[in-house]
């Protein structure tokens, strides 16, 4: 069951901009790049003095926070590679997160000037920017269309506004302890913290009920992970 499970699994990252098929080590496809407004836009949020994390090409991270490269290494599950700010590739920006640290990011704003989709997470202190469109529920589509996957037999894990989207999209939407009330209250079911054994709990008690055997058919499922 567990390698079943781990063969039909997908991860939904980067709040849309990028799907990785196979888990975090497979080659990402990228659904959409900020394109020429990645730089203009980066340097208008670092002239407010905002915390950024700009991710290129599904793989690439770095941030204006006065860290060293093996300091952030450390501290980021994925992308894989860290590199220096002074070496962003702006054409293949596919997510800039700004960090107001607890002050309110006004998005219109940058929304109308970049031509960018604003997607603010819960307090609005914190806002990811994202290709016009793209958003995890899109991303889920794309992936589920060139794969073939049923998403009325797809789960989704979420914990924050952004998720919202992702939620619309499959047949089982599950809120993470803490979530706002907003994802709750269209979610099938809310759990326990990430930080805890609460996603594999659930994952073991469908998989129990919902086997292959007993559905005389291959169940698919897909994971997704919230920022």
């Amino acid at each position: 069951m567990t390698e079943q499970l781990l063969a039909q699994t997908a991860i939904i990252t980067l709040n849309g901009a990028v799907t990785y098929p196979k888990g975090p080590r497979s080659k990402p496809i990228l659904n959409g790049t900020l394109g020429t407004n990645s730089e203009a836009l980066a340097e208008r949020l670092c002239s407010m003095d905002y915390s950024l994390s700009v991710e290129t090409d599904g793989r690439t991270f770095c941030s204006n926070r006065r860290q060293t490269t093996e300091t952030l290494r450390n501290r980021q599950a994925t992308p894989a590679e860290v590199v220096d700010w002074e070496d962003i590739d702006f054409a293949k920006v596919s997510k800039i997160a700004a960090d107001g640290e607890g002050r309110f990011i006004n998005v219109d704003e940058y929304a109308e000037t970049f031509g960018v989709e604003v997607i603010p997470e819960m307090s609005g202190t914190f806002v990811n920017f994202l290709p016009q469109g793209i958003d995890k529920g899109s991303a889920l589509r794309a992936y589920a269309n060139q794969s073939g996957l049923d998403l009325h037999h797809s789960i989704a894990f979420g914990d924050d506004l952004p998720d919202i989207d992702l939620f619309d999209e499959v047949g089982t939407g599950v809120a993470m302890e803490g979530s706002p009330v907003e994802l709750a209250a269209i979610a099938h079911h809310v759990i326990g913290s990430c930080d805890g054994p609460s996603i594999g709990d659930f994952l073991k008690a469908e998989f129990l009920k919902r086997s292959p055997v007993t559905e005389g058919a291959s169940v698919k499922r897909v994971l997704t992970e919230g920022d």
